[in-house]
């Protein structure tokens, strides 16, 4: 079975802290998803927006891992 990780993006999220891990993730053939904290578009501490696969609220998968970006 396929390895499942969840990147959650909340509002001043660091950009580099979410997309390394993202693109390392998914390099290493593990499914990814972005959640959004309040909304599918989330705007970094630096101003680039990011449109999230889904709203946390609305994800109901259970990952192997979870990453937190710093902001």
């Amino acid at each position: 079975m396929k390895k499942k990780a969840l990147i959650v993006l909340a509002p001043g999220f660091e950009e580099t802290e979410a997309i390394v891990p993202m693109d390392a993730l998914r390099r290493s053939e593990i499914d990814v998803t972005i959640a959004g904290l309040g909304g599918q578009m989330v705007t970094g501490a630096h101003g680039v927006t990011v449109k999230a696969d889904v709203v946390f609220a609305d994800y109901k998968d259970i990952p192997d891992a979870v990453v937190f970006p710093g902001g």
